[in-house]
């Protein structure tokens, strides 16, 4: 799915379940991500500049998610909090080291389970069987949930 598209697929759930509500995070520029990359002391993947340039931000409401805006991220150790699902499953960036597909493995802190390598699968994938099924994409065998 295209970057793109998010907007899209979020209105057509929208005209399907009227509580469905979202919200994206202002825009944000690329000056804005390097300072926040000094800030956190860290190097986005091109990948990861590349959504937060598109949405520095999403929120949904029934279901609850949320992805943090890029200058609200606060670095813990080699973690980074980036997103939230149903109100309290914390989703992390694992920033100390590049994995083979040039970004950050995507996981849950408590289990240590790596939802995703990329932020692509994230978006395009992952989220969406949470908002769509609320599938709990956090835990090991997530598909087979009810």
């Amino acid at each position: 799915m295209e970057i793109e598209k998010i907007g899209i697929r979020l209105e057509k759930i929208k005209k399907l379940n009227s509580n469905f509500e979202y919200s994206f995070g202002e825009k944000i520029s690329p000056n804005n991500i390097e300072f926040i990359e000094k800030k956190l002391n860290l190097n986005f993947p091109e990948k990861v500049k590349k959504f937060y340039s598109f949405t520095n931000g999403l929120k949904t409401t029934n279901p609850n998610f949320e992805i943090i805006e890029l200058n609200e991220l606060k670095k813990e150790k080699s973690l980074v909090h980036f997103a939230t699902f149903d109100n309290n499953k914390k989703i992390y960036f694992e920033t100390g080291k590049w994995n083979n597909a040039n970004e950050w493995n995507i996981i849950e802190k408590e289990t240590n389970y790596e939802l995703t390598k990329t932020i692509s699968s994230f978006w395009s994938n992952k989220i969406w069987h949470w908002i769509e099924n609320k599938k709990r994409i956090w835990e090991n065998e997530f598909w087979k949930t009810e």
